[in-house]
């Protein structure tokens, strides 16, 4: 195919460091828009496949890293993948990029971590709803840090603590011993 010949080439020629971040960006373009195209053509595996290829090699602090881990998490949703790459979405974001779907990514992974943390809960497995609130709390947390998203934080910051220290507690079985811990872990961050 027409991009890994190109990769090959350049590949070939030696190409000095600086530059090949330069080709490294362009050949994540090219992967980024044979897989979109792809999947305009409903050709969600095909899609997939470049868009990780359009991964491979790049740095998180480029706009196509937010992109493609988007249009990944769209062809994962309601997978567990989808957590994943919405992640690397709010966790990675840079404001610098002025990307407009950001709010609803993290809006999304608020409801993610909210309804399978409940789930966990139902099903007993507290240890499992406690991991996936600490992942919560901990990403508000790091938004807030980095001034992104202050409104979503005093909305629901204080929830996503609560849920992991009830969580941790009933996996301890409501123990003095097991809150000691938990709150030995919390101030630890």
């Amino acid at each position: 195919d027409a991009i890994a010949n190109y990769s090959e080439k350049l590949s070939q020629k030696g190409i000095k460091p600086k530059e090949a971040s330069a080709f490294k960006i362009l050949l994540a373009s090219l992967y980024d828009v044979r897989g979109q195209a792809y999947l305009a053509k409903g050709e969600k595996g095909k899609a997939k496949e470049d868009f990780l290829l359009a991964m491979k090699d790049i740095k998180t602090t480029f706009g196509i890293y937010y992109k493609v881990n988007f249009a990944l998490a769209e062809i994962n949703k309601g997978s567990g993948d989808e957590e994943k790459y919405l992640y690397e979405c709010a966790s990675n974001y840079l404001q610098r990029w002025k990307e407009p779907s950001v709010r609803d990514v993290v809006l999304r992974l608020v409801k993610i971590y909210e309804d399978n943390g409940a789930a966990f809960e139902k099903s007993g497995n507290y240890k499992q709803a406690a991991l996936l609130y600490k992942k919560y709390y901990r990403l508000l947390s790091y938004l807030y840090q980095r001034r992104q998203f202050n409104d979503v934080y005093v909305k629901y910051s204080p929830r996503a603590h609560i849920l992991y220290v009830d969580a941790e507690d009933a996996a301890s079985g409501y123990s003095p011993a097991g809150l000691n811990k938990t709150e030995e872990e919390y101030l630890k961050g």
